[in-house]
């Protein structure tokens, strides 16, 4: 099942509260709180979009982490090592 976004809730309320300030004449700040709400979900978006990315790398084995550093220590004994 999908993880529930909880920026989409704010804004859906925010389309409501813009609706709801067009419809009422009165109610001005309908608005403001359309507004609120959407800038919120976005900044909510933003913020999730970065956790997404960042990768937190995965801890080895001891086995893997003795594979990697013998094939390192093979480029560096042939002159492989990539620095310049």
């Amino acid at each position: 099942m999908k993880k529930f976004n909880p920026s989409n809730l704010f804004f859906f309320a925010g389309i409501l509260w813009l609706f709801a300030g067009i419809i009422s004449e009165d109610m001005s700040w309908g608005y403001a709180l359309g507004f609120a709400f959407i800038a919120l979900s976005i900044a909510m978006r933003i913020k999730d979009s970065f956790i997404e990315d960042s990768e937190e790398g995965e801890l080895l084995t001891d086995e893997e982490e003795k594979q990697v550093w013998e094939e390192y220590k093979g480029k560096v004994e042939d002159g492989e090592d990539g620095t310049s």
